[in-house]
């Protein structure tokens, strides 16, 4: 602009061009600052990782992995909570975890009796979780019992809509059979031997009352299967503990994870049965 300005001055006084060129000189000169800070930082962060690599200390390309001696390099960005914890803890896990499941299967199926008696409706998959003691041998019986289904060692049938027909395969079983019934304690069930084979459960039309001690007996049971959902974990405390885990480990909290899980299963499987039937 000041050079605009003097050349302007020049013209309307009629300076030469010699007489321009030295008010030129006189005009100060103005140094531009070039900027290039993030460049330059790029340089240093280059120069840096190549004097760390000089001096021998590591490789900037160098994975180093360091927990719990594992050096297979995928695993560098696995958090710790997912890392391994070896084989005698994924085979106790999963033991646990059977276990657990087994309880769970159990009151699904409880849950699912009672969503069919007080649908109103008489099925023989009502007495599909009854066990009965039988002896191993009938002839010797100081050899022992086993635990088998009742559909095992008998039919269920239906008879006249409303009423359970129990017919064991072999006469000596009937009172095994009989002491099943009672013990499994159904709601409204009682059993009715009528012959030496053949057992009667009357099934009663739902009501209100009876609604609400299934749903009752349901809760009871759900609280059964927590209890044996919590002895399991106790169980696998124990013996995660043993492989060398503390309990605030990244192991015993994948452990605690699984137990509250199935714990809500629990929870889950009375709530659908209760909205089920209301």
């Amino acid at each position: 602009m000041l050079a605009l300005r003097l050349v302007r001055v020049s013209r309307a006084s009629g300076l030469s061009r010699p007489s321009l060129n030295v008010l030129y000189k006189q005009i100060p000169t103005v140094q531009c600052q070039h900027r290039c800070y993030a460049k330059k930082r790029e340089q240093e962060q280059d120069n840096f990782h190549h004097l760390k690599a000089k001096k021998g200390k590591h490789k900037p390309d160098e994975i180093v992995v360091d927990k719990n001696n594992i050096t297979d390099p995928s695993l560098k960005f696995v958090p710790g909570s997912s890392m391994p914890h070896g084989a005698e803890y994924d085979k106790e896990e999963k033991h646990a975890d059977q276990k657990m499941n087994a309880s769970i299967r159990w009151l699904k199926e409880q849950a699912k009796n009672v969503e069919v008696r007080c649908s109103g409706r008489v099925v023989p998959d009502v007495l599909d979780g009854v066990k009965v003691s039988v002896p191993v041998d009938p002839e010797n019986k100081s050899e022992g019992h086993m635990e088998v289904g009742l559909k095992d060692i008998a039919t269920v049938g239906v008879k006249n809509g409303n009423v359970l027909v129990v017919t064991v395969f072999e006469e000596h079983t009937i009172k095994a059979v009989e002491k099943a019934l009672y013990d499994a304690q159904l709601p409204g069930l009682t059993p009715q031997r009528t012959d030496a084979r053949t057992i009667l459960l009357p099934v009663p039309q739902p009501t209100v009352e009876s609604k609400n001690a299934l749903l009752q007996a349901l809760q009871k049971q759900a609280e059964e299967a927590k209890v044996a959902i919590r002895k399991v974990h106790q169980a696998s405390q124990k013996k995660v503990k043993a492989l060398g885990f503390d309990h605030k480990s990244d192991a015993m909290t994948d452990l605690t994870a699984l137990v509250n899980k199935r714990i809500a299963e629990v929870d889950d499987a009375v709530k659908h049965t209760k909205k089920a039937i209301a």
